[in-house]
């Protein structure tokens, strides 16, 4: 049995007094502020937005998501891992919900997804400790601040981009959902590369492009071969598939006009 715990939205006025009290700063590591938000400004009513989010977070996964030891595994398996039980929970529905009419938990809306307050809560209160863990030693205010919904931000969010790149990946009709954010938490490198561009807006070619990467006979040259560059192959590859958004309207292709397109790229890539 597990108790839902309430999502805050973190007041802007609050926002604003933290964020700036971190840039002023440029030395502190995030885990230095985090000890200065425990000494001068402890969690109450007053950082806040009144009324009710109605979103909530089971107990069983924020404890589960603060407790992931990135000392004992590598950071992009535990970055899925928590990717996974933010947007599955732990085998009982979403991590982070609402609920309908019923009682059921439901995913979230795209109103209350985009609601840069509800990530900056999390980030800075409630999943402070895999905040911590994950990027204490950093002294970059995108990580737990976010500001606004450019993808460039998202994908670096410490808990927001656990959650759109789920979403991005995810599969209602297929066996295992998320199966494909395995393949684009491949490395931190490329799910970066992947979700900050503008192309993450195209979530049904993004996941060809993905499925495209999966394969047997793909996944080895995309992720272990080396250009002339010197550079990993899925480096070049996506800067194909940028420079292919700016000619081709993806919206337009079908899913075999769009994979031709892709091998045409990764063929060019291994050449390049």
């Amino acid at each position: 049995m597990t108790n839902k715990n309430e999502i805050f939205a973190l007041s802007q006025d609050f926002t604003d007094k933290l964020y700036q009290d971190f840039i002023s700063n440029p030395n502190q590591s995030i885990t230095d502020f985090f000890e200065f938000i425990n000494l001068n400004y402890p969690f109450n009513e007053d950082c806040i937005v009144r009324g009710k989010t109605d979103i909530y977070f089971d107990d069983i996964v924020i404890d589960e998501l603060n407790k992931i030891d990135f000392d004992k595994v590598k950071t992009n398996q535990a970055d899925l891992h928590a990717c996974k039980l933010l947007f599955e929970g732990n085998g009982n529905g979403p991590g982070i919900y609402k609920l309908d009419g019923n009682g059921n938990k439901i995913k979230l809306s795209y109103l209350n997804a985009t609601d840069p307050r509800i990530w900056n809560f999390l980030s800075l209160f409630l999943l402070r400790s895999y905040t911590n863990s994950r990027w204490g030693t950093r002294k970059d205010s995108k990580r737990i601040f976010l500001s606004n919904l450019s993808n460039e931000r998202i994908s670096r969010h410490s808990i927001a981009r656990l959650y759109w790149s789920a979403d991005l990946c995810f599969e209602e009709n297929g066996t295992n959902k998320l199966a494909l954010a395995e393949v684009l938490w491949q490395s931190e490198d490329f799910m970066t590369q992947v979700t900050e561009r503008s192309t993450a807006d195209n979530k049904l070619q993004i996941q060809w492009f993905l499925k495209f990467c999966s394969k047997p006979e793909n996944r080895k040259k995309i992720f272990e071969e080396k250009s002339h560059e010197n550079k990993l192959i899925y480096r070049t590859l996506l800067k194909l598939f940028i420079a292919d958004s700016l000619i081709y309207n993806f919206q337009n292709m079908d899913e075999t006009q769009f994979l031709n397109l892709c091998k045409l790229n990764l063929d060019a890539s291994r050449q390049i």
